[in-house]
């Protein structure tokens, strides 16, 4: 599930016409053009929905058409939600991004060692969960049983550690893991509810639209799951579906699960300027990127480069998997637009970068220079 920052580029210019109708041509073009069974795409600006769209076919076996109330997995997109909870607690002084992680859980190897930031900036040490003997091919079985949250950090507390927690940038699951773990023992409460109290239920969110639990006997989701292969797509909805132990085995990584809107409700409350969930010092920390992974806390960042012209920046994450999930969140501060797009099955980095370049192309013209906020620049952190 690891991801690079993209550079964003459409293959199509600007198209005429009210914003929500080009946005539902530009996902139509692209869905057929990469083979996609369904798709799905919600742009925020300033606060209001602009567009919500969705296209093709959830269920290919019963033809069910795809509708923007459908719910998906955004697997690593989660990440920016386990921030921006933990950000929250900070902000209230139940811990703290300088607390080391034996603080909460001594039993880590080398927990000592390392910081909470460290676990959210991706430079913890801590190798990749899927490494964990046995793991991915329990969960990947017909006969899937639940994995614990116990049994995880015992698994990867066996892992050799591959640096010294800080010295370099690494993506691991693990570390967004570790950190969901935390948020229970600080606050006492499992993962799910934390993300309703200090998310969801902030936005009136209802749980059918946006939530972070434990997936096992949770209600399917109508969209069935679709692995790409060659031919017709393979339907893994009983392994990798909305209430497979796949989805809940990544917790604080990869649990979530949300329908586009939501996703971009969530996307703009975290990172716009004017979004409410973070306090600005927050906020600017979040999107405070390392120069060896251009990942902040939470969320990468980049430049964005459009054939219509545009030129700016982004700020976001991606949910990707090879077992039927694919989601793209981000926030283009030039523009205070927040674009979520999601699919039932895999999509890579060049794919995503150009159906979010054809949007941001499709969505209207540059917000006045003198009212953008300041643009994103890659600092160490």
């Amino acid at each position: 599930m690891q991801v690079a920052a993209p550079t964003v580029r459409a293959s199509t210019g600007p198209v005429a016409g009210p914003i929500a109708d080009v946005v539902q041509q530009v996902v139509d073009r692209w869905r057929v053009a990469h083979h996609v069974p369904a798709v799905y795409a919600s742009v925020r600006r300033a606060g209001a929905a602009v567009a919500d769209v969705a296209s093709g076919v959830s269920n290919l076996g019963t033809g069910r058409s795809a509708r923007p109330t459908d719910r998906l997995w955004a697997a690593s997109v989660t990440k920016m939600m386990t921030a921006a909870m933990t950000l929250r607690l900070a902000e209230r002084g139940e811990l703290s991004l300088a607390d080391r992680v034996s603080t909460w859980l001594p039993e880590l190897p080398e927990a000592g060692r390392i910081t909470v930031r460290q676990l959210l900036n991706q430079t913890a040490g801590i190798p990749e969960l899927w490494e964990i003997p046995g793991l991915e091919a329990d969960i990947r079985s017909p006969d899937a049983a639940q994995w614990s949250e116990r049994q995880l950090l015992d698994g990867i507390a066996g892992l050799p550690r591959t640096h010294a927690p800080g010295s370099r940038f690494a993506y691991s699951n693990s570390n967004y893991t570790v950190a969901g773990a935390i948020i229970e023992r600080v606050t006492g409460k499992p993962l799910g509810q934390v993300f309703e109290e200090e998310l969801a239920t902030t936005l009136n969110l209802d749980a059918p639209e946006a939530r972070l639990d434990d997936a096992h006997g949770a209600k399917p989701s109508n969209v069935h799951s679709y692995v790409r292969t060659p031919g017709a797509p393979m339907d893994g909805t009983p392994y990798f579906g909305t209430d497979s132990v796949f989805r809940s085995v990544l917790a604080g990584a990869g649990n979530l699960v949300s329908t586009a809107p939501a996703l971009a409700q969530l996307g703009e409350s975290i990172l716009a300027q004017d979004g409410g969930a973070l306090t600005p010092k927050s906020r600017a920390d979040m999107q405070r990127l390392r120069r060896d992974g251009h990942y902040g806390l939470g969320v990468y960042g980049g430049p964005i480069g459009t054939n219509g012209g545009f030129r700016g920046t982004f700020v976001g994450h991606n949910g990707a998997f090879d077992v039927g999930a694919g989601a793209y969140l981000v926030h283009v501060p030039e523009r205070n637009e927040t674009i979520a797009v999601m699919a039932n099955t895999q999509v890579d980095e060049a794919e995503w970068g150009e159906l979010l370049g054809a949007i941001v192309d499709a969505t209207g013209p540059v917000r006045p220079p003198g009212a953008a906020p300041k643009a994103m620049s890659a600092t160490g952190a």
